[in-house]
C-alpha cells in the first residue's frame, strides 16, 4: 500500500502515451474526450479454481472531466452456483489535471454502485491518479465498497506501470506490471502480482497477462481482453 502515495506525488514529465494506454485491470484509468466511448470484454481464467469468467466493460465520456463506466461479470465455465455477478456503475469526475509541454498528471473522484443479486445498491467511493512521460505511465487507484444485505464491506488497489517497447512506431506494445490487493472486512488482503503485455493499434487494443496471488503461489489467473475505442 506504501507505493499508492508514491504514484499520487511524483512529478509529471513529458506526455507521449496514447490515450488507450491503461493497466489491465485499472478500468477506471481510462481517460475519455467528451462523447468518446469504449467497450471491453475481458476473459479471465482462474487455473486453481478451474473457472472463466467474461467481464464487459463499458465507458463513455460525458465531458473532457466527467466519465460514466460500468461493468457487468459473467462465469462462463466452472464453478456453481448462480453464473451473473454484481454489475457496477462508476462516475468519474477530474479534479485537477497539470498539462504542460513538459508533462502531464491528473486527479479524479470516483463515486458509484455495485448491485447485488436481490437488488441491493451499495455504495463505491474512490480516487485514481495517473502520470506519464515519454514511454512512461502510472496509474494508481483505491476503492471502498460499502456492507448491506449480509455482503461485508470491502476495499481493493491497483498500481500500474506500463511502459512502451517500441518508440516510433505506427502500432503499439506496451508492457504492463501491476500490483493489487483485495479485501473483505474480517479477513486478510490478498495481494495479486499482474504481468501483461498490450498491443496498440488505433482504435483497437488487444491485452493479455498472468495474474499471481503472492498469498498462495499456487493460485495463477490467465487475462486476455480487447478494447475498441469509439
Amino acid at each position: 500500500m506504501r507505493a499508492i502515495p508514491i504514484a499520487l506525488l511524483l512529478i509529471v514529465g513529458t506526455a507521449a502515451l496514447p490515450a488507450s494506454a491503461m493497466g489491465l485491470r485499472a478500468f477506471v484509468a481510462l481517460p475519455l474526450e467528451q462523447g468518446g466511448s469504449v467497450v471491453r470484454p475481458l476473459l479471465e481464467h482462474d487455473r486453481d479454481a478451474d473457472t472463466t469468467q467474461l467481464t464487459t466493460e463499458f465507458a463513455y465520456g460525458l465531458s473532457a472531466t466527467q466519465t460514466l463506466m460500468f461493468a457487468l461479470p459473467y462465469r462462463i465455465a466452472g464453478g456453481s452456483g448462480q453464473r451473473a455477478g454484481d454489475p457496477m456503475a462508476f462516475y468519474r469526475h477530474q479534479l485537477w489535471s497539470a498539462d504542460t509541454n513538459v508533462g502531464t498528471a491528473r486527479w479524479s473522484l470516483l463515486g458509484g454502485a455495485v448491485l447485488d443479486h436481490d437488488g441491493h445498491a451499495r455504495a463505491q467511493l474512490g480516487t485514481i491518479a495517473t502520470w506519464f512521460r515519454e514511454r512512461h505511465e502510472i496509474d494508481a487507484d483505491l476503492v471502498a465498497v460499502g456492507r448491506g444485505n449480509g455482503n461485508p464491506a470491502s476495499a481493493r488497489y491497483d498500481l500500474s506501470w506500463q511502459y512502451r517497447l517500441n518508440p516510433g512506431e505506427r502500432a503499439w506494445w506496451m508492457s504492463v506490471l501491476e500490483l493489487g490487493g483485495r479485501r473483505h472486512k474480517g479477513s486478510n488482503m490478498t495481494q495479486q502480482l499482474t504481468v501483461g503485455l498490450q498491443h496498440i493499434d488505433g482504435p483497437w487494443v488487444i491485452e493479455g497477462g498472468v495474474v499471481h496471488d503472492l498469498n498462495n503461489r499456487h493460485d495463477t489467473s490467465v487475462l486476455l481482453g480487447m478494447r475498441h475505442h469509439f
